[in-house]
């Protein structure tokens, strides 16, 4: 009776895992981390290392592409060598490494940096998800509320980073407020290890495994996945400084992957590949609403501090502030919104997952169009009111909490037990390419050819307005695309809630 109460707030000490408390903290400040320096890094590049938008949106893209992907093989090598404790003890020393080098007051230890972030991202983003996953029985009514409970662990870090690291970054430089996301990540491992004992048995490696089996030379299968980590440091660092013909690596590598898990799915019995087929129907609608969604820390962060009137009583809002209004939505609606989810399954009348990514791709549309009324409503000198970019972050963190959490919980319900950390990689991977089409969109409709001038405000806006006006439309699209192919999805997503 208790897992069927789960979820309302006031009932967590007693109807959720321990290890869902653990897990949210250690994901809080590892996203704490992530998004205190995403906060920073636009802007770094193009006010502090002054590069052009079009370079700073590549740079982006490619490092937020990347940082997405990773999970792919991290979640491989967790299923089959390093279970998921050890992927993630891994990787979060890999991405505090990361943070600590863009600390460094040096311009080459940007890309050094990202990529050491890209690794380490890569063993520990799918891994503590998968390892919460293992939380739950098949058929829990606790999972759905859980996943969104933890997806606010996710945003309260994200919330907080951009303050404390935004204001560090202005007050004492940029490279103390990268420092600043490294003492975050740091913070998380100590609260892990502390908190063994509560995971008990959970995400250790799989028993055919033996990682200090001695292969030779000193070498063990532990070590040489040490070893590919740091030599893959160097890879992704040449990865952003030629940045401009990593998108078609990208694309060659997202159809290997494709291939990879069709031949999975075609070695299963019928029910799995079923299932893994249609998760993968879902993952391209995941990766539309990301391919809007992160403007956040492109387009929209620019446009922020170009275009958004930021003074209150004489004070100028610091830009990376703004970037906490998404996360501070998503903490203050999940609990609303779980409570809904577990109240509708109750009544037998919870939306399946289709339609809930429906609802998150049409709010997320609806945030774009606030943004245009914003531009139209714009002064003479191109300066628009905060209140436009406001709305706009409230629809699209009612999307984000419609479709993120949902999407997680997903992947653990479909996919089958001894290949659920991959496919939860694959998930990332779908945002991954989201990622990239997010800078691409913003190159292609908002960079432009040549550089305007200072004081070319409505030059600037123009190319902010036609951003958004096609992600408006394409989200839209989008939605009613999906509105329309979720019934013969049903019986699917019925037979696994």
């Amino acid at each position: 009776m208790k897992k069927v109460l789960a979820g309302v707030p006031k009932q967590l000490g007693t109807s959720q895992p321990k290890a869902l408390y653990i897990l949210f903290f250690v994901e809080l400040w590892e996203r704490f981390s992530f998004y205190g320096m995403r906060a920073l890094l636009i802007l770094y590049m193009t006010y502090e290392l002054l590069f052009q938008d079009t370079k700073a949106y590549n740079v982006y893209g490619i490092y937020t592409a990347l940082v997405y992907a990773a999970p792919v093989m991290g979640g491989y090598l967790a299923d089959n060598y390093l279970g998921n404790r050890k992927a993630i003890y891994l990787g979060g020393i890999i991405i505090m490494l990361g943070h600590f080098c863009l600390a460094l007051p040096f311009k080459e230890s940007l890309f050094y940096g990202l990529a050491f972030i890209i690794v380490g991202t890569g063993f520990f983003k799918a891994n503590i998800t998968s390892l919460l996953g293992q939380f739950y029985e098949k058929g829990d009514a606790r999972r759905d509320a859980g996943f969104t409970l933890f997806y606010m662990g996710i945003n309260l870090g994200a919330c907080l980073a951009p303050l404390a690291c935004g204001y560090i970054g202005k007050t004492l430089g940029w490279h103390y407020g990268f420092g600043m996301a490294g003492v975050g990540m740091l913070l998380g491992m100590f609260v892990l290890l502390k908190s063994v004992r509560i995971l008990d048995s959970k995400g250790n490696p799989p028993s055919k495994t033996n990682l200090n089996q001695s292969l030779g030379f000193g070498l063990t299968p532990y070590r040489l996945i040490v070893i590919g980590s740091f030599i893959s440091i160097a890879l992704f660092s040449l990865c952003l400084h030629f940045h401009h013909v990593m998108g078609h690596f990208l694309n060659i590598f997202g159809i290997i992957t494709l291939i990879w898990v069709l031949s999975i799915a075609y070695r299963c019995n019928y029910e799995e590949r079923k299932a893994i087929l249609t998760l993968l129907i879902m993952l391209l609608f995941f990766m539309i609403f990301f391919a809007g969604f992160e403007q956040a820390g492109s387009s929209i962060s620019l446009f922020t501090a170009r275009h958004i009137n930021r003074y209150i009583f004489g004070w100028e809002i610091p830009a990376p502030w703004f970037q906490s209004i998404p996360p501070f939505f998503v903490i203050t609606m999940a609990p609303i919104i779980s409570a809904i989810w577990v109240k509708l399954g109750k009544r037998k009348l919870e939306p399946l997952p289709p339609t809930k990514f429906g609802l998150g791709l049409l709010q997320g549309g609806i945030g774009f169009a606030c943004l245009m009324i914003g531009i139209k409503t714009a002064d003479t000198q191109g300066m628009a009111s905060a209140i436009w970019l406001i709305f706009a972050y409230f629809f699209h963190a009612l999307g984000e909490l419609s479709l993120s959490p949902v999407g997680l919980s997903m992947v653990t319900k479909l996919s089958p037990p001894r290949f659920v950390s991959f496919l939860m990689g694959i998930l990332f991977l779908s945002a991954s390419f989201g990622n990239y089409l997010a800078a691409l969109f913003a190159r292609i409709f908002g960079a432009p050819n040549q550089p305007l001038q200072a004081n070319d405000k409505l030059g600037s806006l123009i190319g902010f307005s036609e951003t958004f006006e096609f992600l408006f439309y394409f989200l839209l699209s989008a939605s009613i695309v999906i509105f329309l192919i979720s019934p013969f999805m049903r019986k699917t997503f019925e037979k696994y809630q």
